[in-house]
């Protein structure tokens, strides 16, 4: 989990514009973040480049959970 947490504090440093609504839960921020490349590169490397359905699973809730977390901001500063 902390090796995604550095993906996507990384990602959101670079996209400080998602910073605000992804703190917030906002879903289209959410989606954002889920999909980008260097996530899709991430969940990847984890399986081998065979990543299965349960894998994005694991992805879109543990993101879900970083977006509540009050120090990903402090992380990203």
């Amino acid at each position: 989990m902390e090796y995604l947490r550095e993906h996507v504090v990384d990602y959101l440093a670079n996209h400080p514009e998602l910073v605000s609504p992804f703190t917030r839960g906002d879903e289209e921020a959410l989606e954002t973040v889920i999909e980008s490349t260097e996530l899709q590169i991430f969940i990847s490397e984890q399986r081998d480049g065979n990543p299965t359905d349960s894998d994005y699973d694991w992805l879109t809730d543990s993101v879900w959970e970083l977006s509540e977390d009050k120090t990903l901001i402090d992380a990203i500063a």
